[in-house]
């Protein structure tokens, strides 16, 4: 939960409320002053903020928080062929906008509370509205296209150390990574393609959510070590009402964890190309093994006259080598020797008695390359069991809206009315609704323990 004053607190509970949205657009760059629009400036917005998607795991993931903000064009500021707007030409994408809501406080003063950090996507100006609308994505989306770039295979490391090593290699400097988030991995390395897909597989093997949060810094944090209750929401200070659904169909029995124990191969041939042709001055060379991860590259040799290697690079899927050529124009065969990482697969199965009496043998199976010893798949399929089992782990709450609440904050609900009792749940995602007034979704999940 975001750090606020008592007389926020007192005021966001109370009877009567006044929101105002203050919105900073950075039109004219990330250090230059940005445009504030508040007040009859702002129609509407709604943030959503959430630490789940859509994956064959229902607690390890990635994803992206967006906010959707409806500016007031009755003068058509916003209209992009509008060459009198002070805005014309710089309604464009990825123009950063930190947006806020305000609570006023007994003195009459106002709170702030961010709501995040993002950049823009595409704006919408209807003609035949007065109302300009854009939706901008944190951190996360804007990192996730990206590519994993070339990073080696770390052996005696941490799931922790592995966020870290993408982080820093993508040149991200403002991140927090769970220190719970130790566990030993003998080999290990980070999948090819987008940087989503590889923070991803470390949420799932690290039992454990990625987020941007409200200040623009990437958070990691396990689902293992939720912590103690931040605030309570009863049914006379904010809750609207609040459903407990059952879903067996999302309710599983067994859990399996795969586990992997990985070990270097003999050294063998995992690269070779012929007929490269070197011009006169030398090239830089890009390519992707034959096979992979590799751990070591031994040896890379070409059979040149004039050319020469100057400088070798390579990472866990590919390498990049640097030849200097002194003389005409020739064609080589680059042959590349070194170890790729193998691993034997074993299991660690767990059942809920209880659960299987009820709607029998239902598995849930977790394969993942960097779950690389029999405790750690132990410790996860406990875990994991604890909350595929339950048919009624979620909790769906409609509610009068405490923007400093995050997602994966522990809260406590105290609901009579819906007969919900008194339960500590995490919130996975959350949609507030500004439009004057302030509502709020919540979707949350009961602790994992």
């Amino acid at each position: 939960m975001l750090t606020v004053s008592n007389d926020y607190k007192t005021a966001v509970n109370a009877d009567s409320r006044r929101w105002i949205p203050k919105i900073e657009v950075y039109f004219d760059g990330i250090n230059q002053p940005p445009v504030i629009f508040n007040g009859d400036d702002i129609i509407d917005c709604t943030f959503l903020e959430e630490a789940t998607a859509e994956s064959d795991n229902p607690l390890g993931s990635v994803s992206a928080n967006e906010v959707t903000i409806s500016f007031n064009n009755s003068t058509r500021a916003f209209t992009p062929t509008n060459i009198l707007s002070p805005y014309y030409g710089k309604l464009k994408p990825n123009v950063l906008v930190k947006p806020y809501l305000g609570l006023e406080l007994p003195d009459t003063t106002y709170e702030y509370i961010p709501l995040g950090v993002f950049r823009t996507g595409d704006w919408g100006s209807p003609s035949g509205t007065v109302e300009a609308t854009v939706t901008c994505f944190d951190k996360l989306y804007e990192i996730g296209d990206k590519e994993v770039p070339m990073l080696p295979v770390k052996q005696n490391t941490t799931i922790g150390e592995l966020f870290v090593l993408l982080f820093n290699a993508l040149g991200i400097t403002s991140y927090t990574v769970d220190e719970s988030l130790n566990q030993v991995i003998s080999i290990g390395w980070l999948s090819k393609g987008k940087v989503r897909d590889a923070l991803q597989s470390l949420a799932v093997a690290g039992n454990c959510n990625v987020m941007a949060d409200r200040y623009g810094a990437i958070r990691v944090q396990s689902n293992l070590s939720a912590g103690s209750s931040v605030v309570t929401f009863t049914d006379s200070n904010q809750i609207f009402s609040a459903e407990n659904p059952q879903k067996y169909l999302d309710t599983y029995s067994v859990v399996k964890v795969n586990y992997k124990l990985p070990y270097l191969k003999a050294k063998d041939t995992i690269l070779r190309v012929e007929n490269v042709s070197i011009p006169n001055g030398g090239v830089t060379l890009q390519y992707e093994f034959s096979s992979g991860p590799i751990a070591n590259v031994e040896k890379v040799k070409i059979n040149g006259v004039t050319s020469t290697i100057s400088q070798v690079d390579y990472g866990a899927w590919d390498i990049s080598i640097q030849i200097s050529n002194a003389g005409s124009a020739e064609n080589v065969t680059v042959e590349v020797t070194g170890q790729a990482v193998a691993s034997i697969t074993s299991a660690y199965t767990i059942q809920d008695d209880t659960a299987v009496a009820q709607f029998g043998i239902k598995e849930i199976p977790i394969d993942n390359d960097l779950i690389q010893s029999e405790v750690v798949a132990q410790a996860y399929a406990t875990g994991l069991l604890s909350y595929v089992k339950d048919p009624l782990v979620n909790f769906t709450i409609s509610c009068r809206g405490n923007p400093a609440v995050e997602v994966c904050d522990v809260i406590t609900i105290q609901d009579d009315t819906d007969k919900i009792g008194t339960v500590d749940v995490i919130p996975i995602r959350i949609n507030l609704n500004y439009d004057g007034a302030l509502d709020c979704t919540i979707e949350a999940r009961k602790k994992v323990v």
